[in-house]
Parts: structure tokens; sequence; C-alpha cells
């Protein structure tokens, strides 16, 4: 039985591991290159992996500080800006399914995107409270929906 060493990541060990990884190289061949444990070199992956993913977004935060456009004040309070209308954007999705339950009787079913899944459930809750809804995914994606009315 050998006696195991721990040896110290160096940055040309590390190179190594990015460079071998990125091109595909299976972790077991990287482990006996670099003379390493294969739980070594999957767990020095991870934590590579984890410091670049934070060094990009604290990069991607910079990058949004300065690439803000002429007259954009970041972080300051500002006054006399119109105030956006939240309920404009699902108005016309509101009116179409308001009247598809107003005529909608115990059993029927209709078809909706996904996005609009919410809008139906809000509607049933706030305007529709005699009514029960069940909603079926159609496909394995989950991209439409189908809405049943139960009573």
């Amino acid at each position: 039985m050998t006696k195991s060493i721990k040896k110290t990541w160096t940055n040309s060990d590390d190179l190594y591991l990015t460079t071998a990884v990125e091109n595909g190289l299976p972790s077991t061949t990287i482990a006996k290159n670099l003379d390493r444990t294969l739980s070594a070199v999957q767990t020095r992956r991870h934590l590579l992996k984890n410091s670049l993913v934070k060094q990009k977004t604290s990069s991607n935060y910079t990058e949004l500080a300065s690439s803000t456009p002429d007259g954009l004040k970041l972080l300051t309070l500002e006054t006399g800006l119109p105030i956006p209308n939240g309920r404009a954007s699902n108005e016309k999705v509101r009116s179409q399914l308001r009247k598809l339950f107003e005529n909608m009787k115990v059993g029927q079913s209709f078809v909706v995107p996904r996005k609009f899944v919410y809008v139906g459930h809000y509607l049933v809750n706030s305007e529709f409270e005699a009514y029960r809804i069940r909603t079926t995914a159609l496909s394995k994606d989950k991209e439409f929906f189908r809405i049943f009315r139960i009573a």
C-alpha cells in the first residue's frame, strides 16, 4: 500500500487541467498525467470552474457600469419620470382569457402558452372565484398547457 503525498497545485498544473478539460480529455487520463488521484483532479476542476464563474460575474458588473448610455445615472434618485403601468403588457391576454372563462362550462378546456398560465390562475382567483381549474403540460418541454375547468 502506497502512502499518498499531498502536492500543491501549481499554475502550470491548473493550466494543463483547464486546457485538457476544454479539449475533452477524460479525468482519469488527466489524473494519470498529473500524477494525482481522480478525486483530486475532479475537486480542483470544480474549484477552478467556480473561480472562473466568480471572475466573469464580477467583471460583468464593471462592464455594466462602464457601458451605460449617456444621461443614465446609476444609483441616483431621480424625479419627474413617467411611472410604467405593470398591467399594460398582459391586458390584451387578460381580456382574451376573461372572455374564454366567461363562456367556459365545467369539463371544457383550452390551450395557452406557458407564460399565460399564471395569468389564467390570477384571473380565476380574482374574478371567477367559484371556478376551479387544473392545468396540464402538453409536451415534455412544457411550452404549452391545457387549462381545464373542473368546477
